[in-house]
Formats: structure tokens, C-alpha cells, sequence
């Protein structure tokens, strides 16, 4: 099988599904190719992680607080704030999209990993 970044697509083309992506390696290059050649941001494991933290997440969704709280019940150590540089690269990346909710009252962020 042909790793990711071979055969990625660019921002705006449909996404693979993400549960047929076996390892963050791939996961990375998928970010990668969807990024380049427009940015010069670095790319890593700790995206892959995100991503794929956000993906296993009820509905595929959530403001960054619960976010950040799945990633430490799966054992995963990140701050918050590399939670939130995270996401707004895999915004940039096309692969999740920001949406504004009331929660508590008060509008939030709310994350959604894009589907195919």
C-alpha cells in the first residue's frame, strides 16, 4: 500500500476516511500534503495524535477543553496551548472545520473533523 502522502489530496479535494489511515506517520503526510505547498508550518506526530483524538470523539466534535480532556484520559501529555496551535493547523490543513456554540451560556469554538 502506498503511504498517504503519495496519494493525498490537496485542501478542497474530498478526504480519505480517516479509519482507513492505519499509522500517524500517515496521518502526518496526509496534513502535510494538504498544507503544501502554501505553508511552511511543521508538521508531526502530536497533529496526528489530535487529529486522530478528534476523529474518535463523539460525533467527531468538540470545543477545545474536551478535547484536551480525551487527550489526557487516552494517556496523551499536551499542553493547551500547542492543543490550540494544533487545531488551527489542521483548520489550515482542511480537515476540521471551526463552528461557533453556546456553551455554558457563552459562544465557544467547537471542532469538527470534515468527512469524506
Amino acid at each position: 500500500r502506498a503511504p498517504a502522502g503519495r496519494n493525498a489530496q490537496r485542501k478542497g479535494q474530498p478526504l480519505p476516511p480517516l479509519a482507513q489511515i492505519t499509522t500517524e506517520i500517515e496521518l502526518v503526510e496526509l496534513i502535510n500534503a494538504r498544507l503544501r505547498p502554501a505553508s511552511s508550518r511543521r508538521v508531526g506526530l502530536p497533529h496526528a495524535v489530535l487529529l486522530r483524538t478528534l476523529a474518535r470523539m463523539e460525533d467527531g466534535a468538540g470545543d477545545v477543553q474536551s478535547i484536551y480532556k480525551a487527550l489526557m484520559d487516552s494517556g496523551q501529555s499536551m499542553v493547551m496551548s500547542k492543543v490550540y496551535r494544533g487545531i488551527k493547523v489542521l483548520e489550515e490543513a482542511g480537515l476540521v472545520e471551526r463552528r461557533w456554540m453556546l456553551y455554558d451560556g457563552r459562544p465557544r469554538s467547537e471542532y469538527r473533523v470534515m468527512r469524506a
